[in-house]
């Protein structure tokens, strides 16, 4: 119930930013939820450092050259943002999808799934617990080969004294544009922080 309150003040929101402009720049997508803290005790349990209740937004945004929303949906605290992940993927638009890189998080991470969209543009971080077999290797850069058949290509960079791993099906760019690309995600944090500032929706009051 109050998440279908909540799309009234944000619908317009997202459909005021006409993101058709930015189909000749290279499309990032990046996918990601936040929580949203609530008054009301029937709108999701989520349990984080400590227990609160309210409501999740998993967003799909263009964060290349800036956060542009372009699909969203809300529901209670409690939802895996995995199991929206597909809908939020199946509802963007398909020329859109088509010239994207989706930068999506561990929150996501199912091989099952990476298989069904290796014919896009993908990369995100690796588990650590992850298994696979090194196919070939070259400098930061090696291609492996998941328990599943599908053949990845996973970059290793040193980034201010902590390693990053990233996976991507993108063959063809320097390791550290990989880093780059993948940085973009940022976007849609910065995206979050100003959705909740215009819509003065850090926590939401229910009477």
């Amino acid at each position: 119930m109050l998440a279908g309150v909540f799309y009234d003040p944000l619908y317009p929101f997202i459909m005021a930013h006409n993101y058709s402009i930015y189909e000749g720049l290279l499309n990032i997508i990046g996918i990601d939820s936040t929580f949203i803290k609530t008054m009301a005790k029937g709108s999701g349990r989520y349990t984080g450092e400590n227990t609160q209740y309210g409501i999740k937004m998993h967003n799909a945004s263009i964060v290349f050259p800036l956060a542009v929303p372009i699909e969203s949906i809300v529901t209670p605290a409690n939802t895996n943002g995995s199991i929206k992940f597909d809908g939020i993927v199946n509802n963007i638009d398909g020329n859109t999808l088509e010239r994207a890189i989706l930068a999506f998080d561990l929150g996501y991470y199912s091989l099952k799934r990476f298989k069904k969209l290796n014919s896009k543009g993908i990369m995100f971080r690796i588990k650590g617990n992850a298994v696979y077999e090194i196919i070939k290797e070259h400098k930061n850069s090696k291609i492996i080969r998941f328990s599943n058949g599908l053949e990845l290509r996973l970059v290793t960079l040193l980034i201010d004294k902590d390693e990053r791993n990233y996976i991507t099906n993108i063959m063809d760019v320097p390791d550290i544009y990989i880093h780059y690309i993948y940085s973009q995600r940022w976007s849609i944090e910065i995206f979050f922080r100003r959705m909740s500032m215009a819509l003065c929706c850090r926590s939401l009051h229910h009477s």
